[in-house]
């Protein structure tokens, strides 16, 4: 699956920054955030949840499995550049 295919990938390089759709096919971006936050070499690797849902119980239930901000599509040049300044 596009899951499987983006952990090995991951196994290449360590990223910065990862932006992880909620909605996916086979494995939600839940479930992969929490396979990828086992990985103790993305202890410094920050994690923004990106969906089309933004309600409080949405963005409650993003912070609580541990991303470190809850997007809201459509992400603007504005909303990218105040992911990358923080």
């Amino acid at each position: 699956s596009l899951c499987q295919v983006s952990l090995i990938i991951l196994d290449e390089s360590l990223p910065v920054i990862v932006f992880l759709g909620i909605g996916m096919p086979d494995m939600n971006g839940y479930a992969t955030l929490q396979a990828l936050k086992k990985d103790p070499r993305l202890a410094q690797t920050k994690f923004f949840a990106v969906t089309g849902f933004g309600q409080e119980h949405d963005q409650r239930r993003s912070t609580d499995i541990g991303f470190t901000a809850h997007l809201v599509k459509p992400l603007g040049a504005r909303d990218l550049q105040k992911v990358l300044e923080a």
